[in-house]
């Protein structure tokens, strides 16, 4: 019994979970390009030190702006990983559940039919 092996390589492929997560790459690749093009860190330290004139001055809002789409991006990206990665975990687990302790022989008292609702 291999429990805490419950992705196989065939879930890893047809979902896309490979060792890497080019997405990953990616946004730290955007994060890296944005906050000093856009002199953010400058800005908020000089934000927390409250000289809000000078933090102003000293950002580029054409980089600055586009910081929320790489985090909204992350968040989306996170979700849906989320999202994937909890059917495919049902989906392993039912199968290691009746592969391991399912009896044979039962029967399953009412099958799931596709009904369509009104």
């Amino acid at each position: 019994m291999e429990c805490g092996r419950m992705v196989s390589r065939h879930a890893r492929v047809r979902t896309g979970l490979n060792s890497s997560n080019p997405c990953c790459f990616v946004y730290y690749h955007w994060i890296y390009r944005y906050v000093p093009t856009g002199q953010t860190s400058s800005a908020l330290h000089y934000t927390f030190l409250g000289q809000f004139e000078y933090a102003k001055s000293i950002v580029n809002p054409q980089w600055f702006l586009n910081i929320s789409s790489v985090y909204f991006f992350a968040i989306y990206d996170a979700y849906e990983n989320t999202v994937s990665n909890n059917k495919l975990f049902d989906w392993e687990q039912i199968r290691f559940l009746k592969k391991n302790y399912q009896d044979k022989n039962f029967n399953m008292p009412f099958k799931k039919t596709n009904v369509q609702g009104d």
